[in-house]
């Protein structure tokens, strides 16, 4: 055992440590044909939830569309949230394992 009690921590990526919240939601917004203001206060379901809230169904074809738009045009440009350098250096300097995950 480390740094109280724990060996190791698990960070999720989007949105935790990286600035991506606001590109999901552009690209699903395309991708369905609908307004940002209605995408972004879904975001932080899987496309599974998320794209039957919007269209009433879901559809895999569609959901495919969003990622390969996300990757191409939005991942490219994200960046980390301030300071997240600095907080992973220190977790590692207290002797914690480092994982993450996403959906």
């Amino acid at each position: 055992m480390r740094a109280g009690g724990f060996e190791a921590v698990i960070l999720d990526v989007d949105g935790t440590l990286v600035d991506s919240n606001d590109a999901h939601a552009h690209a699903f917004a395309e991708v369905l044909n609908v307004p940002f203001e209605r995408v972004r206060p879904l975001i932080g379901m899987g496309s599974d939830k998320l794209i039957p809230q919007l269209i009433g169904r879901y559809d895999s074809a569609l959901a495919e569309q969003k990622t390969n738009l996300f990757k191409a045009r939005f991942l490219p440009h994200l960046r980390p949230f301030p300071k997240v350098p600095e907080l992973l250096k220190a977790l590692k300097g207290r002797g914690l394992r480092l994982g993450v995950a996403s959906s």
